[in-house]
């Protein structure tokens, strides 16, 4: 099994310490009515039951959804070349301090981690899916379209059936026949479900669209994925680990069938 190790009690702040001293930057996640929200940032100090971060420069201030009470899910790797390794963790929001001079982007203050999980690389190594298996995907997406004449707003779900190709801990990638129509964009969320093995409960989370390509055919599309939101809750971070054995399981069956 692809295990994932924790590091609890004073670990934490010493990862988040050697954050700060190496200057790696912070990819963040969060929910928000309903959406995952992506961002990044930097780490400017550690406290002792806290930390502060800034929302990366490239951004002129904090998004307006982020206050506090927030969880927020943390993702930053460490290591060289193709040794690094993925650390995971999530937060709470302690305070939001916003800045009338748009040019001063101002501070989030957050709770210490309980809890840093650490995921070896090559959990995000893709495989491909053993040739014995047939895995059937289903790809939602929700959209809120204008109020109508009642002023009510319904939630309209659309959903595409689909193949897996491949699959890491931090993306896989789904062929969609044409016939099923458009409505896949990238830069769009989505919802998708599947069973990876016959034996398996069915598993399901939420990935953003990359890239979208036809195949060598030209009759489906590959739909290309990154998984998100996992980090920011023990419940997604089950998943993740889920993730992690599948991706180890498949290996072992690519390289049996060899």
């Amino acid at each position: 099994m692809n295990e994932v190790l924790m590091l609890r009690d004073a670990q934490p702040r010493r990862v988040l310490q050697l954050v700060l001293d190496q200057r790696l930057p912070l990819a963040v996640s969060y929910l928000y009515e309903g959406s995952w929200h992506l961002t990044r940032a930097v780490l400017i100090d550690v406290l002792e039951d806290s930390f502060t971060i800034r929302i990366s420069p490239q951004k002129k201030s904090i998004p307006a959804d982020i206050h506090e009470g927030l969880s927020v899910g943390f993702t930053f790797q460490y290591g060289f070349g193709r040794e690094y390794e993925r650390f995971i963790f999530d937060s709470v929001v302690k305070n939001v301090e916003r800045s009338a001079d748009s040019l001063c982007i101002g501070v989030i203050t957050l709770s210490l981690p309980e809890g840093v999980e650490v995921v070896q690389r090559r959990s995000y190594r893709r495989v491909r899916v053993p040739e014995k298996l047939n895995v059937d995907v289903n790809i939602w997406s929700r959209s809120i379209p204008p109020a109508d004449s009642t002023g009510v707003s319904a939630e309209v779900t659309q959903s595409w059936n689909g193949k897996l190709l491949d699959i890491s801990a931090g993306g896989l990638c789904v062929g969609v026949d044409l016939s099923q129509g458009s409505g896949l964009e990238v830069g769009h969320f989505v919802g998708l479900r599947f069973t990876p093995l016959h034996d398996e409960t069915v598993l399901s989370f939420n990935a953003y669209i990359k890239n979208i390509a036809p195949d060598a055919t030209g009759n489906n599309l590959c739909i290309g994925l990154e998984v998100v939101g996992l980090e920011a809750s023990p419940e997604g971070r089950l998943v993740l680990q889920r993730l992690c054995n599948i991706v180890d399981q498949y290996s072992q069956m690519n390289l049996l069938s060899a």
